[in-house]
């Protein structure tokens, strides 16, 4: 794939071509043309879920830009056309027919980078699955934000419903789910979830029912969610590499942190708050912390859905936090 760097007149042309074309179908859904001269339709149907994906695609063809990156183009497409066109025949024929191969195409092209990707890092104990799948969407989409919440997404299903083989824990590698007390507190989240989700169901339903199944949709996700970061917890440990400090906790944080970065590692156990300090935990003050890590200058937290923010010391829970201490100590 070439490596030239796209200038903006490229960018302009690569992303302006589409645009213009739904912009002008969207125009022309909502003009009177639509009434007058009703066979427009069809044109802006497949001018916005055919013409504009495929422009775009023959535009970064030969370009460094992934062309995975088309699927955002034609979903978007196909969303305006449903949305201005909601019983044309040829947008429901795109979206029965056409969708289901282009989300087919998406995931097993994702699919099969993982694959790769996972074939290429299989001797190395940091590769896990969030991890991957982050590196490759990256690579596939071109875009981290996009990466970061594709890998989100598919982790909570990795984890919830399918990683239930036990992982071994390697030498250098620390767990900090079995005596923390955070598996507790986190089942104890889930259930009440699930009772007030029944609760409020009922509740809503006497107003609107689509609403209250709106709702409790969005509840038992929400306990999905929390149900694969809990078994995440046992399948991420914080591992101490060659040349770096890699601190995971489940699904909602990664950092990885050179040793030359490090000021200091403690043993901590009291609550203290302010600009810089993030404490890894999803509960806040309810988790317990048994490590202080001093940073010599901000380094990037990662978290849900690839929100990142920087940080110069790090309390977080370790099981064997002396042991923890120990190797650490000895790699600085």
């Amino acid at each position: 794939m070439p490596t030239q760097v796209l200038t903006f007149r490229q960018y302009l042309l690569i992303y302006g071509i589409p645009l213009s074309v739904i912009l002008v179908g969207i125009g022309l859904a909502l003009s009177p043309l639509i009434v007058t001269s009703p066979e427009l339709i069809m044109g802006i149907a497949y001018d916005l879920t055919l013409t504009a994906p495929i422009a775009y695609l023959i535009l970064i063809w030969n370009k460094k830009i992934p062309r995975i990156t088309v699927a955002p183009i034609f979903i978007l497409g196909l969303g305006l056309a449903t949305f201005l066109l909601p019983e044309n025949q040829h947008v429901q024929g795109i979206t029965t027919w056409l969708f289901p191969i282009v989300e087919l195409a998406i995931m097993s092209t994702i699919g099969y980078q993982v694959i790769q990707f996972r074939k290429k890092y299989r001797y190395q104990a940091s590769t896990d699955f969030l991890s991957t799948f982050r590196h490759v969407a990256k690579e596939v989409t071109g875009n981290a934000r996009i990466a970061n919440v594709m890998a989100t997404e598919a982790a909570v299903f990795h984890y919830a419903f399918f990683n239930w083989r036990k992982s071994k824990v390697a030498d250098n590698a620390f767990t900090y789910h079995q005596k923390s007390g955070t598996n507790g507190l986190i089942w104890g989240l889930i259930m009440v979830i699930l009772v007030e989700t029944i609760a409020l169901h009922f509740l809503v339903a006497s107003w609107s029912v689509l609403f209250a199944w709106v709702v409790t949709g969005s509840s038992i996700y929400l306990a999905v969610q929390l149900f694969a970061h809990l078994k995440s917890l046992a399948k991420r440990p914080i591992l101490i590499e060659k040349n770096h400090l890699s601190i995971k906790y489940g699904l909602f944080a990664d950092a990885t942190i050179s040793f030359e970065e490090i000021e200091r590692v403690e043993v901590f156990k009291q609550e203290v708050t302010g600009d810089g300090i993030k404490k890894i935990a999803l509960l806040g003050d309810a988790e317990a912390h048994n490590i202080r890590l001093i940073l010599k200058k901000e380094v990037p937290v990662i978290g849900v859905y690839g929100l990142t923010k920087s940080y110069h010391t790090l309390l977080f829970f370790v099981d064997d936090q002396q042991g923890f201490i120990n190797q650490l100590t000895s790699k600085l």
